[in-house]
């Protein structure tokens, strides 16, 4: 019985042992396949976009407002001075064709808030306006964002009318 007890512990060592490295090999040979995949996939999820290119003389800014209950009856417009660009509700968004350069946005509630950013020509940016509550007021806060952010909750969000149209500063 010592014998046949031995045997059989054997006989399942060998196998364990010979599923394991067939195992590791397996894993070895499509981790290259697996991670080439995994980064086309990468690279697929980045470079899908709801929003076109910005025009190569252009800079783009995409303005956007993720949904909250908090504030959710409540809108706020999005200037450069003084020359309204849009008008944010909640779950909403609007893309700003402006000149490269330096730009300050501003946004007011109960507040006013400031936002200076440099653009480039042929470049991107996101800005994600949010509420939270003042004294009486929601107060507005515009902040630079990024794209995967805005594809998150694009799904959730329709676009709005851009204001100023084609002027840039």
């Amino acid at each position: 019985m010592n014998t046949f007890a031995s045997l059989t512990a054997a006989a399942l060592l060998v196998v364990g042992v010979t599923s394991a490295r067939a195992q590791a090999q397996a894993q070895d040979a499509g981790a290259p396949a697996a991670a080439a995949a995994a980064a086309a996939a990468a690279a697929n999820a980045s470079a899908e976009s709801h929003i076109p290119p910005a025009p190569a003389d252009k800079a783009q800014v995409v303005f956007f407002r993720t949904g909250a209950y908090a504030g959710a009856a409540t809108w706020f417009k999005v200037r450069e001075n003084d020359a309204e660009l849009g008008k944010l509700s909640n779950q909403s968004y609007f893309v700003a064709l402006l000149d490269p350069g330096a730009h300050t946005f501003t946004s007011a509630t109960e507040n006013k808030t400031h936002l200076k950013m440099e653009l480039d020509a042929g470049e991107t940016y996101y800005v994600r306006g949010t509420l939270q509550m003042g004294v009486l007021l929601y107060e507005v806060n515009l902040a630079p964002a990024d794209q995967d952010l805005f594809e998150k909750h694009y799904g959730h969000m329709h676009m709005v009318k851009f204001q100023a149209g084609d002027t840039g500063k």
